[in-house]
């Protein structure tokens, strides 16, 4: 697993009864690598009931949810688009999260790349495949 680095909540926002936008700040936003391929997605560890974050967080346990990584943007922002009712732990902790709380994201990892020269793809979803739509069509010419 790649290193991890603390995130705080800047904004939240509903984008339908069924999905929600949050925007987190990275705090050491310099050590964010974004993946060159367009499924990237990252790790977060969620504080304990306390509101405290591990020391030294092993993204390997309960304490972790994957999610597709919308955009990575200076000066620091990650915005990330949660299905709401999914009952996952990302799902669960992102339904009572405010802004200015606190947790652990893991670098962006991607095992997708698009085929060089890709012209067109077919993509089969359902709802929780939304958030990568935009990286999908980002990747190739699309058809006019």
């Amino acid at each position: 697993m790649s290193a991890v680095l603390p995130v705080a909540v800047k904004t939240i926002r509903d984008l339908s009864p069924s999905m929600m936008r949050l925007v987190f700040e990275a705090e050491d936003f310099g050590r964010l690598q974004a993946t060159p391929c367009p499924d990237g997605w990252g790790r977060l560890c969620f504080p304990d009931a306390a509101s405290v974050l591990p020391r030294r967080p092993h993204l390997t346990g309960r304490l972790e949810g994957a999610c597709i990584l919308r955009r990575i943007a200076p000066p620091g922002a990650v915005t990330i688009d949660i299905l709401r009712p999914d009952r996952g732990l990302t799902a669960v902790w992102a339904a009572r999260a405010r802004p200015g709380d606190r947790l652990l994201m893991s670098q962006p990892e991607g095992r997708f790349p698009l085929p060089a020269g890709s012209g067109r793809l077919l993509a089969f979803a359902d709802i929780t495949g939304l958030p990568t739509r935009p990286h999908l069509s980002a990747g190739i010419a699309l058809p006019r």
